[in-house]
């Protein structure tokens, strides 16, 4: 198993533009491969609102900084995040609701599963952004970088 990284998204309105939090593999070098492991969305609104959430593969934004070791003693991470990135969504692999009053979802991979992206020429990507609804939440990314 690789090292664990995460990167989060403070309280922040729900956007259908931009990511909350986009996580890109580098283009080139070893390691760089990335593995998603779990994924939340936490509603942080003081009202009752409809928000539809996706989970993407996508394209462009400045996705730059090294995502955050879970384990201290770990080395900087090859896999990069940004928030408030306006990227390009090719393809929708999860949909969900989320009430903006306090509503989470979380989602963890099963054993020997997760969401992979991969290191290539433009470092592949991912990201989640509401595809309907800007209520205030919270979102945070685990990855395994391999």
């Amino acid at each position: 198993m690789g090292i664990l990284y995460s990167a989060t998204q403070t309280s922040t309105a729900l956007s259908t533009s931009a990511d909350s939090v986009s996580l890109a593999a580098p283009s080139s070098g070893t390691p760089g491969n990335g593995i998603v492991r779990e994924w939340t969305v936490a509603g942080m609104a003081t009202a009752s609102a409809a928000n539809e959430v996706i989970f993407s593969r996508c394209t462009g934004g400045t996705i730059a900084t090294a995502m955050n070791p879970l384990n201290p003693g770990a080395g900087t991470s090859a896999i990069t995040f940004g928030l408030a990135q306006a990227t390009t969504v090719t393809t929708t692999l999860y949909r969900v609701a989320v009430n903006g009053n306090g509503a989470i979802f979380r989602w963890v991979a099963a054993p020997g599963m997760g969401i992979e992206f991969r290191a290539a020429t433009t470092g592949e990507r991912v990201g989640i952004r509401s595809a309907s609804g800007t209520s205030s939440a919270t979102t945070t990314i685990i990855a395994e970088q391999v």
